[in-house]
């Protein structure tokens, strides 16, 4: 037996000394290299489960906030309806946008109605009145020339001559204002009155002494003056007033601006 084992241990010495080393390595490094790979894969695998662990998470986290959506019932919509009170407060805004609105319109006719009324009135035309009540016996020339005796030369006539005793009164011819009074050469003393529509009346030839001033607003018939004898370029007439009107800055005849012409 001795020898036997002598023998054996012998052998394997020599395989050990042999190729039988490199086999024997080569196993060991197989072994080695399987445990290793083995370890790797249990630890990749555990990192997988982790990290799908931590996806599966974080969806289901954010899911169940702002990104989460849910539609309920038909029968849950109907009954949350039907128990949600009505606004009292959205009615009676829309009660006041109503009246408001109405009342606006209705303000807005007051005001359109006043306004025509109001165009209606300044449209009227003016009442007229001659100025003193007597014979027109020298009429407007509308641009011709005419004699003047007392000068004794041709010029227009811009107005006309009413025949009227010397302290007759003279009144304004409509509504007016006083536009001025003054004293001229030769037609003497004189009141001039604005009215409407760019209007203007002359009154000429009255007393020194006269019923308004500068400012004053008259009516129609008001009495402004008298028929006096201050008149130069038309002395040699018989007593009379020389009375004439401007339209729009322009002598006009007073017949047919006072639309009082036969």
């Amino acid at each position: 037996m001795k020898n036997d084992l002598k023998f054996s241990q012998s052998k394997f010495s020599r395989f050990l000394s042999g190729k039988g080393f490199y086999i024997a390595l080569a196993v060991c490094l197989v072994g080695a290299g399987s445990a290793a790979w083995v370890a790797v894969d249990k630890t990749m695998g555990a990192v997988d489960l982790g990290q799908n662990s931590s996806i599966s998470s974080s969806s289901t986290t954010q899911q169940g906030g702002d990104m989460q959506w849910n539609y309920p019932d038909s029968d849950s919509v109907v009954n949350n309806e039907s128990q949600v009170p009505i606004s009292s407060g959205s009615s009676t805004h829309s009660s006041s946008s109503s009246t408001s609105s109405s009342s606006q319109q209705q303000s807005g006719k007051s005001v359109g109605a006043s306004a025509g009324q109001v165009q209606q009135q300044g449209e009227q035309k003016l009442l007229y009145v001659l100025p003193v009540q007597g014979e027109i016996f020298n009429k407007y020339s509308d641009g011709e020339l005419v004699k003047n005796e007392t000068l004794g030369e041709w010029r227009t006539h811009d107005g006309i001559d009413i025949k009227a005793a010397v302290g007759d009164g003279v009144m304004a011819c409509a509504n007016g204002t006083v536009k001025e009074v003054y004293e001229d050469p030769m037609w003497g003393t004189c009141v001039c009155i604005q009215h409407e529509g760019d209007v203007l009346s002359y009154y000429m030839g009255l007393e020194k002494e006269v019923s308004v001033k500068e400012g004053d607003t008259v009516k129609g018939s008001d009495v402004i003056g008298k028929v006096g004898q201050t008149n130069l370029a038309e002395q040699s007439s018989e007593p009379h007033l020389h009375f004439a009107m401007k339209q729009a800055g322009e002598y006009a005849n007073p017949l047919e601006v006072m639309d009082k012409l036969k």
